[in-house]
C-alpha cells in the first residue's frame, strides 16, 4: 500500500478499524491544528500500531509547552513551511525554537513555499461549482505562509483570489474576525471584481457588528449576508433561513448565529440526510459533502438537488452530532433515539468534541470525553449533555443566556432514516 499524508482533521473522524487498516502507512500529519488535536491524532495512530516517532506532523506548533507535549508522546520530526520574505526578528525566534526542540529529540524541518504543491482538483466541489456556474464565488481561510502558493496555484486555473490583509481567526460558533496570526481570508472567483466584492463585504461584516445603530446596522448586514450567499451559490430558503437566525443574534447583542440556525434546521427536519453535513470545526476544512452552507432543514430538497449537480457520493458511515449553543459540538457514532424528551445515544463507537479542548476550565473533564469509546450518552434540549464514565454520569450543562438556549443541545442524527425533534403533525415549512 502506498504511504498517506493524512490532515489531523480528517484522520480524527476514521472509525477505529479503518485506521488500523491504515495507521503503518501514515507517515504525515497535516495541520492547521491545535496541539491537542495533534496529540490526539497521535494518541490515535499509537492505538492502531503506529508510534509518534514514525510520523512527521506539518504544523507551525511553536511555544516550549507544544513542544514538549509532542516530545512527551514521541514525535521526533516537525516541518514548518515558511515564508520567503520572514524578518530578521522571526528569523532568530525559529532558531532559538528549533534549539529547544532539538533539546528535547524533536528535529524541526523548513521547507520555503513551493507554489507546485498547491494544486486543484478539478472535480472538487469548489472548483466545479464555479466551472458549472453554480456559485460565482467561493471563500476560505489560507495559512499566512501559504499564500503566495495558493495566488500562484489560482493564476493557473485561471481564477484570481483575493485575500485580508492579516489573519482571521474563525471562532467556533460562525465568527469571522481578525487576529494577530494564523490564516487570511480569502475569496476566489473567475472575474477580479467578483471576488473582490464578496471580500469587501465580509470586511464590512465585522466592522458593522456591534455598533450603536441597530436598525441601519441590521439592513446593511443582512443585504449582505444575501448578496454573499448568492455569491456562494447558497439555496435561497437556506440563505433566509440563516439570515432570520442572523437577525435575532445581532437584535439581542449576542453571538453564535450559526448553532441557532443549525438548531432551527433540525427542529424544521423530518429526515437527516448525511450529505446535508455540512458542520465543520473552521472555515477551509471541508465537509464530508460537496456542500458549503448550513441548510434551512436537513432535508433541503434544494440543498439536495445541489448536491447531486456537484457530483456528490453516498455518505457510508451515519454520524450523531450533538451541538451546544456556543457552536461547539460532539461527533459520535452510535444508534440515537428519542425518548420523550430525551434522546438517548447508546454503543457510540468513536467520540470527538470540537470546541472545548481549548478552554482551560473544562479541558480536563472534556479530554476524558475526547479518549473514551463505546460510550452511553444522553441529551436534554434545555438541560444539557451526560455521559456515561465508567459507572457514574459525566453532566455539561446548556447556557441558557446563549440565543435559543431552551433548543440546545440539539442532537443531528444523520443516519438517513426518519427521525423528528417535533410531533409529526407539526408544520415543517423553512
Amino acid at each position: 500500500m502506498q504511504q498517506h499524508e493524512f490532515s489531523v482533521a480528517t484522520l480524527v473522524t476514521l472509525r477505529p478499524e479503518v485506521l488500523r487498516g491504515l495507521a503503518r502507512h501514515v507517515r504525515a500529519l497535516l495541520g492547521p491544528c491545535t496541539v491537542d488535536q495533534a496529540l490526539t491524532a497521535l494518541r490515535m495512530l499509537q492505538e492502531a500500531g503506529q508510534p509518534a516517532d514514525q510520523i512527521t506532523l506539518h504544523a507551525q506548533l511553536a511555544d516550549d509547552r507544544d513542544l514538549r507535549k509532542l516530545a512527551e508522546i514521541g514525535l521526533r520530526r516537525l516541518q514548518w513551511t515558511v515564508r520567503p520574505d520572514l524578518d530578521l526578528a522571526a528569523t532568530a525566534r525559529m532558531a532559538r525554537r528549533r534549539a529547544r526542540a532539538a533539546e528535547l529529540g524533536i528535529a524541526i524541518v523548513q521547507r520555503g513555499v513551493d507554489s507546485a504543491t498547491v494544486t486543484f482538483d478539478g472535480d472538487a466541489a469548489e472548483v466545479k461549482g464555479l466551472g458549472l456556474g453554480l456559485r460565482t464565488a467561493w471563500r476560505l481561510r489560507v495559512p499566512e505562509g501559504e499564500l503566495l502558493a495558493f495566488g500562484a496555484a489560482c493564476q493557473s486555473a485561471g481564477l484570481v483570489s483575493v485575500a485580508t490583509a492579516r489573519p482571521w481567526s474563525a471562532a467556533v460558533g460562525g465568527l469571522l474576525k481578525p487576529a494577530t496570526t494564523g490564516a487570511h481570508l480569502v475569496v476566489v472567483a473567475h472575474e477580479l471584481a467578483r471576488a473582490q466584492a464578496c471580500l469587501d463585504d465580509e470586511i464590512a461584516l465585522h466592522q458593522l457588528h456591534g455598533r450603536s445603530e441597530p436598525q441601519g446596522q441590521m439592513r446593511q448586514m443582512v443585504a449582505a449576508h444575501r448578496r454573499l450567499g448568492a455569491a456562494y451559490g447558497f439555496p435561497q430558503c437556506c440563505i433566509e433561513a440563516f439570515v432570520d437566525a442572523f437577525c435575532e443574534v445581532v437584535a439581542t447583542g449576542r453571538t453564535a448565529d450559526n448553532p441557532l440556525a443549525v438548531a432551527r434546521a433540525a427542529r424544521r427536519s423530518k429526515r437527516f440526510e448525511p450529505l446535508l453535513y455540512t458542520l465543520v470545526a473552521d472555515l477551509g476544512h471541508a465537509p464530508p459533502t460537496p456542500l458549503r452552507h448550513l441548510p434551512c432543514r436537513f432535508d433541503c430538497s434544494d440543498s439536495l438537488a445541489l448536491a447531486d449537480r456537484l457530483g456528490a457520493v453516498p455518505v457510508a458511515d451515519p454520524v450523531n452530532v450533538v451541538l451546544f449553543a456556543g457552536g461547539a459540538y460532539v461527533q459520535c457514532g452510535g444508534v440515537a433515539a428519542l425518548r420523550g424528551t430525551e434522546w438517548r445515544i447508546t454503543d457510540a463507537p468513536f467520540v470527538q468534541t470540537y470546541g472545548f479542548i481549548d478552554d482551560p476550565r473544562s479541558r480536563p473533564r472534556w479530554q476524558a470525553v475526547f479518549d473514551l469509546r463505546h460510550l452511553a450518552i444522553r441529551v436534554t434540549p434545555g438541560y444539557g449533555f451526560r455521559v456515561r464514565i465508567g459507572q457514574r454520569w459525566q453532566s455539561f450543562l446548556a447556557d441558557p443566556d446563549q440565543a435559543g438556549g431552551s433548543l440546545f443541545p440539539v442532537v443531528l442524527p444523520f443516519r438517513g432514516g426518519r427521525t423528528s425533534l417535533m410531533p409529526p403533525d407539526s408544520a415543517t415549512v423553512c
